[in-house]
């Protein structure tokens, strides 16, 4: 017995997925934020204690980085490859294209960044 997937259920998948990248987008984006930071920082108090050595400025870059710095993308990398190879799979003619609406295929484009087609020309 198959299992049939409506459009509302790929729909809601991928409205799913959106809101999951978001908030992954955040968490990187306050990641980023953190390092520059943490480099600013370095940077003030190099210049306080007058030392301008590039291979010392470096290490204390790393070890500031190392200290507190947490980065949760490698527990995120899987999940988001298998989402986008899912939407790639809902595009794909000979694959999942076909058992869905243009609604959850532009849907997918949307998640993937790839322009929506109006129109076929058929």
């Amino acid at each position: 017995m198959s299992h049939w997937v409506t459009s509302d259920d790929m729909l809601r998948a991928l409205r799913s997925n959106k809101e999951y990248l978001t908030a992954l987008l955040s968490r990187v984006a306050t990641l980023e934020q953190q390092v520059a930071n943490q480099a600013l920082e370095i940077h003030k108090k190099a210049d306080k204690e007058a030392k301008c050595d590039p291979v010392a400025l470096k290490s204390q870059a790393a070890q500031q980085q190392a200290q507190g710095l947490y980065a949760p993308l490698r527990s995120d990398t899987k999940p988001l490859i298998d989402l986008a190879a899912f939407a790639r799979r809902l595009l794909n003619p000979d694959d999942l294209g076909h058992c869905v609406t243009q609604e959850v295929r532009n849907a997918a484009r949307r998640a993937l960044g790839v322009p929506e087609v109006q129109e076929y020309d058929l």
